[in-house]
């Protein structure tokens, strides 16, 4: 899975109603290290606008065909991914938001 020497992360999932209930983890994984992303557009993903998203068999090819032939697409897709997982699920952030919900309930 994602890592430093990765160009990109795949994750597939099969829709159901156990996996709707997961996390976007593995978006935020990629994210993290600014790397794009191939999802199927299930939840959890499908909420990621970010991903290059699977809605049929094909598309998993033309995706990593697409981010295998141009390093400025995978690094563009990947920042892009970054910039949306910082606003959205940044820890320090949310913790600042908590904190002060916490102040006005003491």
């Amino acid at each position: 899975f994602p890592s430093h020497d990765r160009d990109a992360g795949i994750i597939p999932l099969v829709n159901s109603t156990f996996n709707s209930m997961k996390s976007n983890l593995k978006v935020l994984e990629c994210a993290a290290k600014k790397i794009p992303c191939i999802a199927s557009d299930v939840l959890p993903y499908s909420d990621c606008p970010e991903i290059l998203k699977v809605n049929k068999q094909g598309d998993w090819y033309d995706h990593i065909k697409t981010l295998s032939k141009s390093e400025s697409t995978r690094k563009r897709i990947g920042l892009a991914n970054y910039e949306w997982a910082n606003e959205h699920h940044n820890l320090h952030k949310w913790n600042k938001v908590r904190n002060e919900l916490y102040k006005t309930l003491i």
